[in-house]
């Protein structure tokens, strides 16, 4: 079992999230849609409506919960706005993210267009969003420090700089999905002239559904 880490400012820690409880009925069905993405082959499952009464809407308000995700009318795209010389207006990766098998449940998110690499790559166990939903959590400090490929656009290739905190409003830890936002997400590029560019948002919408990696 790795040792309990530090998340957030409150004192959030994960503890006992990475034990072998393959066993329970939680591992089991998570076992049971990666092998149906398997069969399939794709990297992640179709949407799960959400239960009768209880849906989330997407980018309103901070109500949510734990249980099944209706991600209708969920964004596609996580878009940043870019500032610089030469610049391009916004710069973007690819909406829903996807999250990988257990115990890890490594969060992955990717590039647009198809069979991209993931630019933006943290682990934080599903269990531990639900026991904080509404909390903002720092991704400095979880078992390793956010990364990715890098992300080309054009002729322009950009870096992560920041990310961060995530606050999370609504998880399904059976279905491995979760939506929530990003305080900050920022991707820099020094251009063969010395031009800095900075593409950022704040409080933008991520989102998530299942992966069959690890």
């Amino acid at each position: 079992m790795r040792r309990a880490r530090n998340l957030a400012s409150g004192g959030a820690t994960i503890q006992g999230v990475f034990a072998n409880d393959s066993g329970t009925p939680e591992r089991e069905a998570s076992a049971a849609i990666a092998q149906a993405a398997d069969a399939a082959g794709a990297p992640t499952l179709p949407v799960v409506p959400g239960s009768p009464g209880n849906p989330i809407v997407f980018g309103v308000g901070d109500d949510g919960g734990t249980g099944p995700i209706d991600a209708s009318g969920a964004p596609t795209q996580l878009v940043m706005s870019c500032q610089g010389t030469g610049a391009p207006s916004t710069l973007a990766f690819k909406l829903p993210c996807a999250v990988g098998l257990a115990p890890l449940e490594v969060t992955e998110c990717y590039a647009l267009g198809e069979n991209t690499s993931p630019v933006l790559n943290f682990i934080l166990p599903l269990g531990f969003l639900a026991s904080h939903l509404g909390e903002p959590i720092s991704l400095d400090h979880v078992p390793r420090e956010p990364g990715g490929s890098p992300l080309i656009e054009g002729e322009i290739t950009y870096s992560l700089a920041s990310v961060g905190p995530l606050t999370v409003t609504q998880v399904d830890t059976v279905g491995r999905a979760y939506v929530g936002r990003l305080d900050v997400v920022e991707f820099t590029s020094v251009t063969e002239a010395s031009v800095s560019i900075v593409c950022s948002a704040r409080g933008a919408t991520i989102w998530a559904l299942p992966g069959s990696f690890f």
